[in-house]
């Protein structure tokens, strides 16, 4: 039986994942279930609660006696307060108990969608990515460690079993590249990228990650940075430049403010602080955004010194999305936005995880070992 591939992103704002059944996406945030159910008279607002469908789903490790909630909605909850992050940076990230909870949840998710799952064991070769300066050997040993062994878990009260027998862990610029160079039969798509020196802007929710790849990935020392300078940057920017009469919004919901004024290509930006209220605050993150941008635009200058010895720099990664691109593109003349860039990394960690499987069952059938 061949072995399913599943990819998986796990920033530090989003989690991205991906198999051959699905491709989802939800906040890195965790809220444990006991918490999530504490308060007074609880019982009664949840007889009308589980009326509305949320896209929240229940996770418990069978040596855990914890559960935890996570999901698209989690923040319909209302329990903000209570909600813990998973945003770290460095290599202590990697070691987290909830990060390592997120990686085995992440896994049972993907296997869920599968007709065996909770009859038979899924087994998965796993293809995860972490920041180039993050590839170090003892976070390659912790994530082997965590990641290459059986994972049994409750989805929603589903036992789920599921096996990994290979885990690959990539430099994360590695996913965005996969993506651009790779079709969907896994065929080249533009072999002189590969002659190419390529700088890659990676805008997550915490970091910013540069990387220079010269031809045939050969990745440079001199042309990277990791900064801490994600858009949260941005939010946090938002609120504390919010000035109307009503308390300012919070990260999760200006996360949301921002993702529905883009989404509708109006770019009108509207915060409402109860179900009744809409407050146009389009001005206030306009000027935001450029602001921003223009930072983003000096950080990239600044860690890519000679920007004329790069023949393409693709911004990626879901912050991307948020930059004023028309900014961008008069400063940096030779870049490009990542298709579907907010899921670019994810899909190349899939490509690539199912062209090293391919690859080795050619060998298997020639015969080589």
């Amino acid at each position: 039986m061949t072995a399913k591939i599943f990819a998986l992103d796990l920033g530090n704002k989003q989690v991205k994942l991906k198999s051959s059944k699905d491709r989802v996406r939800f906040p890195s945030r965790l809220l444990n279930k006991h918490l999530a159910n504490s308060g007074k008279f609880n019982d009664f607002g949840k007889l009308l609660t589980q009326q509305k469908e949320l896209d929240i789903h229940e996770y418990q490790l069978l040596n855990d006696s914890e559960t935890f909630l996570l999901g698209n909605d989690i923040d319909q909850l209302g329990k903000d307060d209570l909600v813990t992050d998973t945003i770290q940076f460095g290599v202590q990230r990697y070691s987290d108990p909830l990060f390592l909870k997120l990686c085995s949840y992440s896994i049972g998710l993907l296997a869920n969608s599968f007709k065996a799952a909770g009859s038979e064991m899924i087994e998965a070769e796993i293809v995860i990515g972490v920041p180039t300066e993050d590839r170090t050997k003892s976070v390659m040993m912790s994530l082997m460690e965590a990641l290459h062994k059986q994972h049994s878990l409750l989805v929603d009260g589903k036992q789920i079993n599921v096996k990994v027998t290979n885990v690959i862990v990539v430099p994360q610029p590695v996913g965005t590249l996969y993506a651009k160079l790779l079709n969907e039969k896994l065929n080249l798509t533009d072999d002189q990228l590969l002659e190419q020196t390529i700088g890659l802007v990676d805008i997550g929710g915490g970091t910013i990650l540069m990387d220079s790849i010269k031809k045939n990935f050969d990745f440079e020392e001199i042309d990277r940075e990791q900064q801490e300078t994600g858009i949260y940057t941005l939010y946090n920017r938002i609120i504390n430049n919010y000035s109307g009469k009503y308390d300012p919004p919070n990260q999760y919901e200006v996360e949301h403010i921002l993702r529905a004024g883009i989404e509708s290509g109006e770019n009108k930006f509207y915060y409402s602080p109860t179900a009744k209220i809409s407050e146009d605050i389009t001005e206030l993150v306009q000027r935001e955004r450029q602001i921003y941008t223009e930072l983003i635009i000096q950080t990239v200058k600044s860690t890519f010194k000679n920007l004329g010895k790069f023949d393409l720099i693709i911004f990626t990664g879901g912050g991307s999305n948020i930059l004023i691109k028309e900014l961008v593109e008069k400063a940096i003349p030779n870049c490009e936005f990542a298709k579907d860039s907010e899921f670019s990394n994810v899909e190349g960690f899939y490509k690539l995880g199912r062209l090293q499987q391919k690859q080795r069952e050619q060998g298997d059938s020639n015969g080589e070992v």
